[in-house]
């Protein structure tokens, strides 16, 4: 049982490592898609810089909430694939086991 806990804990941290690094590249991407549109490299948006798609992509930029709060909101949703691998682990612990020992 104890191997069985520790795999699906290793599963779920090392998911939640990906999921959080794919949200981070996503950020960054965000950004870097951003400073694309600063045509003299000043930081600011002057008013030729600013287009439709700029504008877009500002929003993705200053719409962070989802990406700050993700080391916690994706705690809860790392812990469902963690207890599903920890529950398939212990079936397959029951049926490798002898009769005698499933009580």
């Amino acid at each position: 049982m104890r191997n069985s806990i520790k795999y699906s804990l290793i599963f779920s941290f090392a998911l939640y490592l990906v999921v959080n690094t794919f949200i981070l590249l996503r950020e960054q991407y965000y950004k870097h898609q951003l400073e694309a549109y600063d045509l003299n490299k000043s930081g600011f948006f002057e008013e030729n810089e600013r287009t439709k798609n700029q504008q877009i992509a500002l929003k993705k930029v200053s719409n962070d909430s989802a990406q700050t709060l993700a080391p916690i909101t994706t705690i809860p949703l790392i812990t469902i694939p963690g207890l599903i691998v920890w529950g398939i682990l212990r079936l397959r612990r029951r049926k490798r086991s002898p009769k005698y020992l499933k009580s």
